[in-house]
């Protein structure tokens, strides 16, 4: 069989997004590489491409090498070979509706799934019924279920969620949330809440969703209860697209930037205009690191729309008196381009930092199975292993690690964890220079996540800041974004 010079993939009815195109004939003559236009489109007519291939649907052209078109979605571990200008058994190479040179090296499926917001409702409260166990696990009906009047589609591909750990009794525990699978159904080795016994812990989560419309959610050790508020879902061909930007720090209560310069009082809604500035008018939703600071007792904060008349029954930021704490959320915007947030004890200052915006136009989402590109314990992403100190940034590699391609990726969903830290900080992730702005904010010997959206650098690495003490990190990639 011909060399292959290049690999392509062609997402049919979508757009190109390999740079070259590897034509060889089975006799290893005229092999030749034609360049496509980034970001052309082209039609389900596979005629409409006659220059370059020639294809029947599941078979391989003997006449210009070995091609395939698969079949399924998402799966790459059935690798095809060829064999005698016909497929062998298992044809899922790659992702549904794009084709390849067979021998090419596997690369980027154009992702189609756009996000819809819905109003933030509350799905799951095992205080209402049961603590999840140590081991034990979770089953939640996600798609094709309707909670409050919401209903998520049956075809939905994946959900985002603020998952919150209420009253654990474990002195350290943790837990996971992944797609469920039907059988053993085993819980990947990455982590979503980090928690301690008796502190409240929330994190948002973004998952794909498994078998039967279901996630699981995982705990490790001891009972704790499991609060879940949906406030939106991915589906194929539809939503919104996702653009992500330089953190832009767009509330600071203590500085009256956005607001008044004071504190959000108990009871209190303080509306945020968030369009106008790097946000563009038109914007469907916003994606926010929030944090909490200085507040004088316990209590909880709530984003959401700003023309809501009621605050929901949701939370999206749990912290104790005088704690600082941070908070990745993503909400809608209504018409006037406004949310609100809304605080339920006490009074606290509030941060918001914007991350990015979701609009009919931008960037595709695609999910992964929770997969550990970072440990700083282990040397996983970083070598030698080894504590982030005081001042430093480490940086990792992103692309072509745990299921992100190596290329044509603008940003990934990182769930981001500070472990064992030696002092009060924060962490920023960022892809080049270091911005005004932080993701998670810790006290010493605090072990707390946050999920971040963070931009990928021309090396294709994503780095990582930390401002004093000594902290070891790790990051799991949940999903990325073209």
């Amino acid at each position: 069989m011909a060399g292959f010079e290049e690999q392509s993939i062609i997402d049919i009815g979508g757009v190109v997004n390999a740079r070259v195109l590897s034509r060889c004939e089975v006799a290893d003559v005229n092999c030749e590489n034609r360049t496509l236009p980034l970001g052309q489109a082209y039609s389900n007519d596979l005629n409409n491409l006659p220059s370059l291939v020639t294809v029947a649907p599941g078979m391989p052209d003997t006449d210009k090498g070995a091609i395939i078109l698969t079949s399924d979605v998402d799966t790459y571990s059935n690798h095809a070979e060829y064999n005698g200008g016909v497929m062998a058994a298992g044809n899922e190479l790659l992702a549904k509706n794009t084709f390849a040179w067979i021998g090419g090296v596997l690369n980027a499926q154009n992702p189609t799934e756009g996000y819809t917001s819905v109003t933030p409702t509350r799905w799951v409260d095992t205080r209402a019924t049961a603590k999840i166990g140590p081991g034990g696990k979770l089953n939640v009906t996600i798609a094709g279920s309707t909670v409050g009047g919401v209903t998520i589609p049956a075809d939905a591909t994946g959900v985002v969620m603020n998952v919150t750990a209420s009253r654990p009794d474990a002195t350290e525990s943790f837990i996971t949330v992944y797609p469920t699978t039907t059988g053993a159904n085993p819980n990947p080795n990455s982590s979503n809440l980090n928690f301690r016994a008796g502190v409240d812990i929330p994190n948002s989560v973004m998952v794909k969703i498994g078998d039967a419309g279901r996630i699981t959610v995982y705990n490790d050790r001891g009972n704790v209860d499991v609060l879940i508020d949906v406030v939106g879902y991915f589906q194929a061909d539809s939503g919104d697209r996702l653009n992500s930007t330089d953190p832009s720090r767009v509330l600071d209560t203590r500085n009256a930037i956005g607001s008044a310069r004071a504190p959000i009082g108990e009871g209190e809604s303080r509306t945020l205009q968030v369009t106008g500035g790097v946000v563009p008018n038109g914007a469907s939703a916003v994606v926010l690191n929030v944090t909490a600071s200085d507040g004088t007792r316990g209590g909880y904060l709530s984003v959401y729309p700003g023309d809501l008349t009621s605050v929901p029954n949701t939370s999206n930021l749990n912290f104790a008196a005088n704690q600082t704490i941070a908070n990745l959320v993503i909400v809608p915007l209504d018409q006037n381009g406004t949310v609100k947030v809304f605080n339920a004890f006490g009074t606290t200052a509030v941060l918001a930092d914007v991350l990015g915006y979701f609009s009919s136009t931008g960037g595709s989402f695609a999910q992964l199975t929770p997969a550990r590109l970072l440990d700083t314990r282990s040397a996983i992403g970083v070598s030698p292993a080894a504590r982030l100190a005081a001042g430093n940034s480490l940086e990792f590699t992103v692309l072509g690690q745990g299921g992100v391609p190596a290329e044509g990726v603008r940003s990934v969903m990182l769930n981001v964890t500070a472990v064992a830290p030696t002092n009060t900080s924060w962490l920023t992730v960022y892809p080049n220079t270091v911005p005004n702005a932080s993701n998670l904010n810790f006290v010493a010997t605090q072990t707390i996540p946050n999920l971040v959206l963070a931009q990928v650098n021309a090396q294709g690495k994503v780095k990582i800041y930390n401002n004093l003490g000594a902290v070891d990190v790790l990051a799991d990639v949940v999903a990325w974004f073209n």
